[in-house]
């Protein structure tokens, strides 16, 4: 794409991330999936990076160190790249003499290189904290994106809108966001070209709740992107977590929250008059140039095909009521998305390397929250690919 944008015809992809450290150099692989039908199916978790990335045509005794093969990719990116270009950087990588499944390994230094790409035009960034969040959980969201798009005229709301109460109910605090929303824009000497989103866990939500809002519909002709991390779009039915199952009802009957009775679909007896459910009929996702998700298996607080807005192999098994209504819900979104043909699709599966043996590590916590909290992820993540979703 030699406008480093994203793709401008309707486009379904799905990439792993594997993110390790070596001699203080991270790496970061992504492995692309440009099929649409294999990304729309239900894979398992991928092996362990190995230790060392043996060279196609090396000997046992020459195998090199990550260290060693991301410093060749970043030799070969800064000869025979000037702007940059995902598609024919791909092909020199594959191309070379390195291993023929990787696709773009980068490090810092190389990532900058991306930088010099920028959109002048103001830009504002709405990130939207999860359940019993603050304004400021995105802040390395925001420094991150900032640092990937340093020329870049981006203005970030981070909101605090519902912060006071995140147990109200989901539609209540999408009102709220919508209201933050019309403020600031009117507010601001600028004007704004764009809008795009940011949602961590619940605000993934109360995002989709807010931009349903009548208040916003003037506004949806500049809807740019929407970041989705780790939202429980599809609720927790079929989640495979019994502890986060019964945390959840317990928590429901200490708080008596709305917000958890709608993530919980147990909002109503009929799974089709839930509020995620009815969230799907009025789905204005596909009004975004690119949709992005992201999930991760280690994340036990949000069931992985919930965060990418898929149907599971349980719910391919179940003819109930019930699995019958998910499956709606799950066309009732993706069917839009995929039929707009200046809409772009991407799921990403993250792997985190995450400190074994503890506590939040084993309840999935850890992993819920290292979209936030982890500078080598999000450092990687925004520099080598989702930068390229906010220029």
């Amino acid at each position: 794409n030699n406008n480093h944008s994203a793709p401008s015809t309707s486009s379904v992809a799905s990439s792993t991330f594997y993110s390790t450290t070596e001699d203080s150099n991270s790496l970061l692989i992504v492995d692309l999936e440009p099929n649409p039908q294999e990304a729309l199916k239900v894979k398992p978790e991928r092996p362990p990076l190995p230790a060392t990335l043996p060279l196609n045509n090396s000997s046992p005794e020459e195998k090199p160190t990550i260290s060693d093969l991301a410093r060749k990719t970043i030799r070969l990116l800064k000869s025979e790249v000037t702007h940059i270009n995902f598609e024919q950087a791909r092909r020199d990588l594959i191309g070379s003499n390195l291993l023929s499944s990787v696709y773009f390994l980068t490090d810092t230094e190389g990532s900058r290189m991306m930088s010099t790409v920028y959109s002048a035009s103001p830009h504002l960034v709405v990130c939207a904290h999860g359940l019993e969040g603050a304004s400021n959980d995105l802040r390395q969201v925001r420094i991150f994106l900032q640092l990937a798009l340093p020329k870049s005229d981006l203005h970030f709301l981070m909101s605090e809108a519902y912060t006071e109460d995140t147990y109200q109910d989901i539609r209540e605090m999408g009102k709220l966001l919508a209201e933050e929303i019309v403020t600031t824009i009117k507010s601001s000497p600028k004007e704004y070209t764009r809008i795009s989103f940011i949602g961590h866990s619940l605000g993934s939500l109360v995002i989709r709740a807010a931009i349903q809002e009548p208040m916003l519909e003037r506004y949806i002709s500049k809807f740019h992107t929407y970041l989705g991390l780790s939202g429980p779009h599809l609720g927790m039915m079929y989640s495979p977590s019994y502890l986060v199952n019964g945390g959840l009802w317990l928590m429901q009957r200490l708080k008596s929250g709305k917000s958890l009775q709608q993530i919980s679909m147990k909002d109503h007896s009929d799974v089709k008059q839930c509020f995620i459910y009815k969230l799907s009929e009025r789905d204005q996702l596909h009004r975004f140039k690119n949709v992005v998700l992201l999930s991760s298996h280690q994340d036990r607080y949000v069931p992985f095909h919930s965060a990418r807005i898929e149907v599971c192999n349980d719910v391919k098994r179940d003819n109930s009521y019930n699995g019958l209504s998910y499956r709606e819900m799950v066309r009732n979104i993706m069917q839009p998305i995929i039929q707009r043909v200046d809409c772009s699709l991407v799921r990403y599966s993250v792997q985190y390397a995450l400190e074994q043996g503890s506590a939040n590590t084993m309840i999935g916590r850890a992993a819920h929250i290292a979209c936030l909290d982890s500078e080598v992820f999000l450092n990687k993540f925004f520099s080598v690919t989702a930068w390229k979703y906010f220029v």
